[in-house]
């Protein structure tokens, strides 16, 4: 069952809220093909960029920066932009 959507009004990102390391990675659902997902610190500086390409509108990311280092515990603001949509 394909989980893409036509635009990004329904995405859900869990677990919400995410408490720990140990929760695993969070997962984005219900994205459009090829969607791109920035994940920015609260004082706006990009921490992640993550793309959903496989077409089955869904990613995770593993709670970490481009390096692959495991980030701070804090807010997060995520970016969406997919399909004309954002």
């Amino acid at each position: 069952m394909a989980l893409t959507k036509d635009n990004l009004a329904q995405v859900v990102t869990y677990p919400n809220p995410y408490r720990s390391l140990d929760d695993g990675p969070i997962t984005f659902m219900n994205l459009t093909p090829k969607a791109t997902i920035k994940i920015y610190t609260i004082a706006g500086e990009l921490v992640k960029t993550i793309e959903e390409t496989d077409g089955n509108g869904g990613v995770t990311w593993n709670v970490d920066n481009e390096d692959g280092e495991p980030v701070s515990a804090g807010v997060y603001l995520y970016y969406i932009t997919g399909k004309g949509d954002s």
